[in-house]
């Protein structure tokens, strides 16, 4: 029997304003690990959620663009099953941003949120959907055009320029753009927590901490021989690294896709490896590399 899937939150039918953060969570599990004998969709959260299950998918569509816009894809490997990432408990999202986790804008309208469940057999259930509204003003940009996330440069904070004094005897000190030098508080906020692996798989969390975006532009990264060779690389659910790599380690610095790396302040993202064989539960090291120059590390 194919696997069960339902959406928790958001409900059918709610409306969000600006001061709102939008839920997004699903609970899953596989009728033929919960009940055996009949194979029939009885299973309780939050005591059955994740069994069987190996991956859930989420969509947001954006209705009042033409056509439906995709603005938000979030895969979850393990339980809790969160459309914002999450384990012990679900993330939200600020509806006062004003772009989506990938980049793309925030826009007032309908939308719609689907979900849909594999199983440990590699079977899928059918997308389950709800519908919400975002009550958040006139809307900038009408339609919505893929940003190119590797040449995405956050948005400046400051609104104005400094006029320079009559003098001209002051000059600035030339700053390196080639290079950032960040500062040892800065790098601190970006932690790698949560190691889990299922199948051929292994993921990390990635939690930007900071006050402005960042984008992920590299990594380092050693595993177990045993694992063979190192498939591809996704980060929220979307491939951002296709290219193969037969014998660790990786030093991955070019080749990416055009799907987003970018974290926007406050957000955990995911970063998923996935291999030619199972993957060992220990024997991984990686460091990332992003646009600020920050470089965390972690050893599982």
């Amino acid at each position: 029997m194919d696997p069960f899937v339902e959406i928790l939150a958001p409900p059918d039918g709610a409306v969000y304003t600006l001061a709102d953060n939008l839920p997004a969570e699903a609970f899953a599990y596989d009728p033929d690990n919960v009940d055996p004998d009949t194979c029939q969709p009885i299973g309780v959260y939050p005591s059955d959620n994740g069994m069987g299950i190996n991956r859930v998918e989420f969509e947001i569509w954006w209705l009042d663009g033409v056509p439906d816009v995709l603005v938000h894809s979030q895969a979850q490997l393990s339980v809790k099953y969160c459309g914002f990432t999450g384990t012990t408990s679900c993330n939200t999202f600020p509806v006062n941003s004003s772009t989506w986790p990938g980049g793309a804008p925030v826009s007032s309208g309908w939308h719609k949120l689907k979900a849909r469940a594999s199983d440990d057999g590699g079977h899928w259930s059918g997308w389950l959907e709800v519908e919400f509204y975002l009550n958040i003003g006139p809307t900038a940009t009408p339609t919505y055009t893929p940003v190119n996330t590797a040449t995405y440069t956050p948005t400046p904070t400051h609104t104005s320029t400094p006029t320079p004094t009559a003098t001209g005897t002051y000059t600035p000190t030339p700053t390196s753009t080639s290079t950032p030098s960040p500062t040892p508080d800065t790098c601190t906020l970006i932690t790698v927590t949560g190691f889990n692996y299922s199948g051929n798989n292994v993921w990390w969390s990635v939690t930007n901490g900071g006050s402005t975006a960042i984008t992920f532009v590299g990594v380092y990264f050693d595993w177990p021989t045993a694992n063979g060779g190192l498939n591809h690389v996704k980060w929220d659910g979307g491939t951002i690294w296709d290219m193969g790599w037969s014998i660790p380690p990786a030093d991955i610095i070019t080749g990416w896709t055009m799907a987003s790396r970018v974290i926007n302040p406050g957000q955990t993202s995911q970063l998923e490896f996935s291999f030619d064989s199972p993957a060992e539960p220990t024997g991984y090291t990686l460091t990332l590399t992003f646009d600020n120059g920050c470089t965390p590390s972690k050893t599982d």
